[in-house]
């Protein structure tokens, strides 16, 4: 499934994850193009849970911190949830 809200901001993907929680991934070409806002929104409204990008530049998987959300980068190879 994904997520819009009225405003048109959408996450690519979001997946049950028990208890309350839903996890968020964004697909992107380029990793470094990834744009935080559309999660931030999602947040506000959708604390719990995990957050990626997948990404095709992304050739093992690493952790940052973005705007302070924790996003785990990934290529689909990678992709463990």
């Amino acid at each position: 499934m994904y997520w819009r809200d009225k405003d048109q901001h959408e996450i690519d993907f979001v997946l049950p994850a028990g208890r309350g929680a839903v996890d968020a991934i964004e697909c992107k070409w380029d990793a470094t193009r990834f744009d935080p806002k559309n999660l931030r929104i999602f947040r506000a409204l959708h604390p719990a849970g995990k957050n990626f990008v997948v990404a095709t530049n992304v050739s093992k998987p690493f952790a940052r911190d973005v705007g302070g959300l924790a996003v785990t980068y990934t290529g689909l190879d990678d992709l463990v949830l």
